[in-house]
């Protein structure tokens, strides 16, 4: 029997069983009820009927087909679009648009180019009310958290791609939000220094009191960093499961290799790309041109 096969991920030990539990009593951070969104009436709700509750100190991540959702569910969740119908409260509070207990890190780096690494992280707390002093003393503590240090006064045209998201990340930590709202923000990265800040983030989420929602299509790095994950049907973006990932915390890449890990993910592959229930069509192969013939 294989790997995938000896570890059900449905039936959970009592190990795993109790940490969800535990979870689950723990301080409501994000509620959303019967969430709906629609950009094209002729195509049909983006989002329909979605409904979830997170965590304090939940990982959370988002996965699904392209054209499910993914995107759009947080950038809803960040108060960046208008809700059709449906709502989002977090901490208690219903959303109407941006607040500061919700950080964003979309996939592009989008710190400004004209300031400093240092200076960067400081604009929220800037915006915030705080003065240059202050604002530099806690700006530096995150740049440091974030392993930054030596380039506090660098600008982000001399720094790496990983280097000016973590950047990115400190921003938006500087300001204490409840949650951290991630949108594939490692996707333009190469597969080393995506490990490496996979690494970092949960090494920053471990020290911080903060809940994490993370959007990524990669199903390795979704069940690597998260408690729970979202899956997303498409067209319309309805949730198909929500799946408790079995893989014991602290997280290391040799449990990409375990029982739990193969079978979670094996389960997601399911979801996402469900064998179609009508006959495969045959492929007809038709011989276009003879032997000698130019080929245009």
């Amino acid at each position: 029997m294989s790997k995938i096969n000896q570890y059900n991920y449905k039936e959970q030990s009592l190990e795993v069983k109790q940490r969800f539990d535990k979870l689950k009593q723990r301080e409501v951070i994000l509620n959303v009820e019967n969430l709906c969104k629609t950009f094209d009436a002729k195509k049909g709700p983006i989002l329909e009927n979605v409904s979830f509750t997170t965590y304090r100190r939940e990982f959370t991540s988002i996965i699904g087909p392209s054209g499910c959702g993914k995107s759009t569910m947080v950038r809803l969740i960040a108060g960046l679009e208008d809700i059709d119908s449906g709502k989002i409260i977090v901490s208690g509070k219903e959303i109407n648009g941006p607040g500061k207990e919700r950080g964003m890190v979309f996939q592009g780096y989008t710190l400004f180019p004209w300031l400093t690494v240092v200076e960067n992280v400081m604009y929220g707390l800037r915006r915030k009310g705080e003065s240059k002093t202050q604002a530099r003393d806690s700006a530096l503590t995150w740049v440091k958290i974030v392993g930054l240090e030596k380039y506090e006064d660098a600008y982000p045209s001399q720094l790496s791609g990983g280097m000016q998201q973590r950047v990115a990340i400190a921003r938006s930590l500087a300001t204490h939000p409840k949650m951290l709202l991630m949108d594939e923000p490692f996707g333009a990265l190469d597969a080393q220094t995506r490990a490496t800040m996979q690494s970092y983030l949960l090494q920053i989420w471990k020290n911080i009191n903060i809940s994490v929602m993370f959007i990524t299509h990669d199903l390795d790095e979704a069940i690597y960093l998260s408690d729970r994950i979202i899956v997303l049907k498409a067209h319309p973006g309805e949730i198909a499961e929500i799946i408790e990932v079995p893989v014991s915390r602290p997280r290391s890449p040799e449990q990409f290799f375990t029982p739990e890990f193969l079978a979670t993910k094996k389960r997601l592959e399911e979801l996402i790309h469900p064998k179609s229930e009508e006959p495969e069509e045959k492929i007809k192969i038709v011989k276009l041109t003879q032997a000698g013939d130019d080929v245009f």
